[in-house]
């Protein structure tokens, strides 16, 4: 990134910025090129914001950790706490 001081022209240059992004499901059909593009319209919705002056030159490295996803199998009944039961579908 690079923020130039619009009053002398100088550069500063900051090579490391680190941004954690919100976790999204991954699926088969899931366009990773698209989760690419969102992360880095995103970055630069955070660090690019009105008058800052930061502008983002590239990107030189972008991590995105995939985890396994299980869900849960519903496999028996479970009876709700007396608390949940006697509020007779009020909310």
């Amino acid at each position: 990134m690079v923020k130039i001081n619009p009053k002398t022209g100088d550069e500063t240059v900051d090579t490391r910025r680190f941004y954690n992004n919100e976790t999204v499901p991954v699926l088969p059909a899931t366009d990773l090129n698209e989760l690419y593009d969102r992360a880095i319209s995103q970055i630069n919705k955070k660090f690019v914001k009105k008058g800052s002056g930061w502008k983002v030159l590239k990107v030189l490295r972008l991590e995105m950790f995939v985890n396994r996803f299980e869900t849960w199998k519903g496999s028996r009944y479970m009876e709700l706490p007396k608390f949940v039961k006697d509020k007779e579908g009020r909310c």
